[in-house]
């Protein structure tokens, strides 16, 4: 009996590290996305709006689901950084 509850522990853990191991990996897929996303914006500036740009990058990389809205919101608030007033410019 000992023995399975070890063995049950054992695939606890791995379970625990696979688990960590991919939320890491799924991140760094992420912002590569965010950076290239980004970057297309930038490239299509003039000939459409931020957000078509974005979602075009989504589509063409076919970047779906869950994924793609957290791609394009986390890409949108990163334009929203170079294109908005920061806070600590506005007018009092």
């Amino acid at each position: 009996m000992k023995g399975i509850v070890r063995k049950v522990r054992e695939v606890e853990a791995l379970d625990q590290w696979v688990g960590l191991a991919v939320a890491r990996a799924e991140e760094g897929v992420i912002k590569a996305h965010v950076d290239n996303a980004a970057m297309f914006a930038a490239i299509l500036e003039g000939h459409a709006t931020l957000s078509e740009a974005v979602d075009d990058y989504l589509e063409l990389m076919r970047v779906a689901g869950a994924r793609a809205q957290s791609v394009h919101q986390r890409t949108m608030a990163r334009l929203a950084e170079l294109h908005l007033p920061g806070k600590g410019d506005e007018e009092e």
